[in-house]
């Protein structure tokens, strides 16, 4: 009933519906692989900052799976918005990622990447080598 009620939720039109949807998630123990797609989904596509940062924080708590790993290198390649980048580049680290290299690379070769994240990103890189 918690996974279909956050399935539900994550596709309100409110943001803060959304978010809320987000955080529920974190009560269930072990979602499955439907339940993390749709997290993974605001990830990847929300509008609002604020919801791809709490699904971020979110999908944190499995660093052992691979679809949340995957669905993270991803983010990373096609985010703008230095925050996410940062939470995005954390996690890679924390989980020693080392498929992050290539567009953590990119990222510093991109002239729009803000300095503090370029900043990050070099700091990532030394820990992931």
């Amino acid at each position: 009933l918690k996974e279909e009620m956050t399935i539900a939720l994550l596709e309100n039109r409110s943001a803060s519906k959304r978010i809320q949807a987000v955080n529920y998630s974190e009560e269930i123990l072990k979602p499955d692989t439907k339940v993390l797609e749709a997290i993974i989904n605001r990830l990847q596509f929300d509008e609002n900052i604020n919801v791809r940062l709490t699904a971020a924080e979110a999908l944190s708590r499995f660093s052992d799976n691979e679809l949340v790993k995957d669905a993270f290198i991803n983010v990373l390649s096609t985010e703008e918005t230095s925050e996410v980048q940062i939470a995005v580049i954390q996690f890679l680290v924390k989980v020693q990622d080392k498929r992050a290299l290539v567009p953590m690379q990119t990222l510093l070769d991109k002239p729009e990447v803000p300095l503090f994240v370029k900043n990050k990103v070099d700091e990532g890189l030394k820990q992931l080598m």
